[in-house]
């Protein structure tokens, strides 16, 4: 993977999230409602809509609040999705962390090739592993550390932070998973 790329998808990101910051971190505080009062179910169909808002913002017509939504019909796949994911990643962590990490960067952009490109639970898994064996495990995983300290640190800010930090993230998952596509 090209650092190139990367850097661009940061620029893009915060260039996205500056242009309209109501819209998403709106987004973003709905989302996080939303995904607390169901108890997380509904997590993934808001990340996964969050970071198609950012795409769409990227080529022009501006989303609504209410596209966070847009994959609802894929709400439980999404969930499953969720849950192997997560479980998978927890089990990682307790094997020395390592294992964990690798896992949660192998399968970073599952739920976007699922959501975005209608791909199943088991073939948005594999797309996903080749990509980013494609274009760099080791840089996924740095990637993966990041997000997951930018969002920590988002959280920490009375919560707050998670506002700006969330749909920052999510854009740039979504930007670099269109930027790599087919590069598996």
């Amino acid at each position: 993977m090209k650092n190139l790329v990367v850097k661009t998808c940061v620029k893009k990101s915060w260039k996205i999230l500056c242009k309209e910051p109501l819209l998403l971190m709106g987004a973003a505080l709905l989302g996080a409602f939303i995904t607390a009062i169901t108890f997380g179910i509904l997590g993934m169909v808001i990340y996964t809509g969050l970071a198609a808002m950012v795409i769409k913002l990227e080529k022009g017509p501006k989303p609504g609040v209410k596209d966070i939504f847009q994959y609802m019909n894929k709400v439980l796949f999404l969930l499953v999705l969720a849950i192997i994911m997560g479980v998978s990643v927890m089990i990682g962590i307790a094997l020395l962390v390592v294992p964990g990490l690798i896992i949660a960067a192998l399968w970073m952009y599952a739920p976007l090739a699922m959501a975005f490109d209608d791909m199943d639970i088991v073939e948005s898994l594999k797309y996903s592993a080749a990509m980013v064996n494609a274009n760099g495990l080791l840089e996924h995983i740095v990637i993966v550390l990041i997000i997951s300290v930018v969002n920590m640190l988002g959280a920490q800010l009375a919560g707050i932070g998670f506002l700006v930090t969330f749909p920052l993230t999510s854009g740039f998952v979504g930007l670099m998973y269109n930027a790599l596509k087919g590069s598996k």
